[in-house]
Formats: C-alpha cells, structure tokens, sequence
C-alpha cells in the first residue's frame, strides 16, 4: 500500500475566507495526501476543517502588545524600529517553541502555511529551524509600511520556504515587489465548490425568514463586518437612492464576532441606518451557513471593500451562481470582475456604488458574466494538479531553496 504523503496546514485567524478556502481545498485532496490542520483558535467555525481531517489546536492569542510613542515622526519611527526588533527577537517563543513540538511530533513532509508571512511569521521561523519543507500561501495586500525591521527579516524568511502560492496575479505582483519573483511561485485561485451554487434552492424560505416579499429588490453584501469591507459605503449609497429603488431590502451576511469582525463598527452601522431611516431595510443575519441560497435569493451581490481586495470569494459564489455583481476595479476583485463578468467600481464610494445599484435594479442592467471560463478555471481536477504538481516538486527538492 502506497504510503500517504502527510502535509501540515497552518491556519492562523480565527474565521474568514481563508479558512473557508483551506476547508474546500481539503475536500479536493487525494487520497494520496493525508492532511493534518494546525489552528491556532479553537472556535466553531473550526468544525468545518474537523469534518475533513484531524485537526491540532495552538489556544494562542494573537493579540499584539501595546506600545508607546510621541508626538514627534522621526522619534516614532525609530521607535517603530526597536519595538518591532524587540518583538521579533524576544516575543511569541512560546507560540514558536509550540509549534516546534508539533512538528517533530506531527514530522509532516510539507508545511503548507494557509496566510500570508503577516500572520505566519512564528510558523515560518519555526519550521525554519525545524528544517521543514514548506509553502506560504498568499491571501492578502499587505504591506509593511515603516516597519523596515520586519520587511528584512522576512525577506531572508522567504528565502527559505519553496515557493509563493498567490491567490490572485495582483497579489502575486504585490508581493514579488517585496521578496522578488520566482519560478517556483504559482497563482492559484481558491477552489470553490462549484455544485453549491448550482445546485437550486428555495429562495422563498430565506425571503420569509428576513421578512422580504417576493417583489422586493433584494441588495446582499457577505461579509466580515469590519471597516475596510466597507458595509458603510453600502449603507450610504442606499440612502442616496432610496426613493429610486422602491419597495428593497440589504442583506449584511457575516459575522462581527471580535477576531473575526468588530463590533464596535456594527455599532456604527446601525447608528448610520437609524440616521438614515433604514431601519428594518437594512438587516445584519450574523454569520450563515447557507451563504449559496442567500445568494440564489438576492438580485445583486455587492462587495464593497475600501482597500484593495486580494480577490473576493463572494464574487466567485455569486457569478458561479450567475448573479450581477458589483466590485472595486482595483486589486484581486477588480482582476475577477474583468475576467469574468460584473460591474467594476472605479473608485468604492457612495455615488458610484448608487450608480451602479440604480443602474441594476431600476435600468435592467445586466453584465455579461463570462460562463465558459469561470467553469474552465475553476474546474477542480484542474487546480488539484496544479497544487498536487507544487507538492511534487517541493517534495524533490533537496532543501527549501536550492
């Protein structure tokens, strides 16, 4: 019998699409591989992982510590310097010194890191030492600013881990702008189950559970209620068009749980909808698990974050499901949209989002959703060999950088 090849997935937030995409990459692994997830919070959005696979659990906080600084900009910025220095070198050994002990324990063949080097540091330098082979999965646009301490440090960490798995080319051109490009690094977008969008559903049940008639428009934006998502811009947008859309409802899908979301900015949601009257139009549903019959039942899906978006997996559900969508144009959601159909926000704020809104829901506007493709890219037999060929040859590698 063939022996299984066990790689170590390491899951750092709590919640969000990078877990639901680690959870749908799993279901599409072969027998060959037998995986083995690291979380580093135990919560029951976890439970989805542990359907799939045994799951190890760190119990880690990742609450940073609190530093001072001055009035003064040029004093700050040394500060910055040392502060980080000091928490790069003498913080977060426990959670290093943790994870070591799994590894020799666990002795996986690949450590596949779900999130990018921003959350995955400690991870990163303990597999380091271990002597690990192993992969970084880029899910974000960050950046690092000032922080010149951390922008070396890592630089030398990339250097020891096999390749870059970015999940859009914007991110993969935003991070070779910090590590330089590589060969090994792929695109790969995330797997999505694609026979849950297609599958129909009884929308009427959703409707009736969020007192919508069958009439009314329905606006839906999924979530983490955070501010960079940018459920604000929604809410004003509405407002400024209110009395055009007629008889609506605003579907606010996702959970503002602390670590996940942030309940203080939910707080200053619903004061906005109390301010602007939109109170019973605009409905928070907290974090669902039918997230494709929302959709089915919605008659456009908005994401309106505020920053640059690394891709946007609403934006996929909702054009598998073959629903008009509205994104910014800018980073990985700006690339899906043009590649496969949507309305592309040039800038994310009110005015152009009540443009587009009206121009959905009062003018017909429909956009052409590109079918064929999506189907082809996101044929999952496709993207598992693409993964499966990267295991491969990491595996053949005498070391994590040749």
């Amino acid at each position: 019998m063939q022996q299984r090849i066990r790689i170590l997935y390491i899951q750092v937030p709590a919640g969000g699409g990078s877990l639901v995409a680690l959870y749908e990459l799993l279901r599409q692994l072969p027998q060959t591989i037998e995986p083995v997830v690291l979380c580093y919070h135990r919560n029951t959005y976890n439970l989805l992982l542990e359907s799939c696979c045994r799951v190890i659990y760190l119990d880690e906080s990742l609450q940073q510590p609190v530093h001072r600084f001055t009035k003064y900009a040029a004093i700050n910025f040394m500060l910055q310097q040392f502060y980080t220095a000091k928490d790069y070198f003498k913080s977060n050994r426990k959670v290093r010194t943790k994870i070591m002990h799994i590894l020799k324990t666990e002795k996986p063949a690949i450590v596949h890191h779900n999130n990018e080097i921003f959350l995955n540091r400690d991870a990163i330098r303990a597999a380091v030492k271990a002597g690990a082979k192993q992969l970084v999965h880029e899910r974000s646009l960050s950046n690092y600013g000032n922080d010149r301490v951390h922008l070396f440090a890592d630089k030398r960490l990339m250097k020891k881990v096999y390749a870059r798995i970015d999940i859009t080319n914007a991110v993969a051109q935003h991070f070779n702008k910090f590590y330089g490009a590589d060969s090994r690094n792929i695109v790969l977008h995330d797997f999505v189950d694609k026979a849950k969008y297609k599958q129909r559903y009884n929308t009427s049940n959703i409707r009736a559970a969020y007192n919508i008639a069958e009439k009314e428009k329905l606006v839906t934006c999924i979530g983490r209620i955070i501010p960079w998502k940018g459920q604000h811009v929604l809410i004003a947008s509405v407002n400024k068009i209110k009395h055009t859309l007629g008889s609506f409802k605003v579907l606010m899908v996702g959970s503002a749980e602390e670590g996940i979301g942030s309940l203080n900015y939910q707080q200053q949601l619903q004061a906005e909808i109390e301010k602007y009257k939109l109170s019973g139009t605009v409905i928070f549903t907290g974090n669902r698990n039918d997230v494709p019959a929302i959709i089915q039942a919605s008659d456009v899906v908005v994401h309106c974050s505020v920053k640059p978006e690394p891709q946007g997996l609403v934006i996929l559900e909702a054009l598998l499901s073959n629903k008009p969508v509205i994104a910014s144009a800018t980073g990985g959601s700006g690339e899906l949209v043009k590649k496969y159909g949507g309305i592309a926000l040039p800038v994310t704020d009110a005015d152009h989002l009540a443009k587009a809104l009206t121009d959905v829901l009062v003018n017909g506007h429909k956009p052409v959703i590109n079918t064929q493709r999506l189907q082809e890219d996101f044929d999952p037999a496709q993207q598992q060999q693409v993964l499966l060929s990267l295991y491969e040859d990491c595996l053949g590698s005498k070391r994590n950088k040749d």
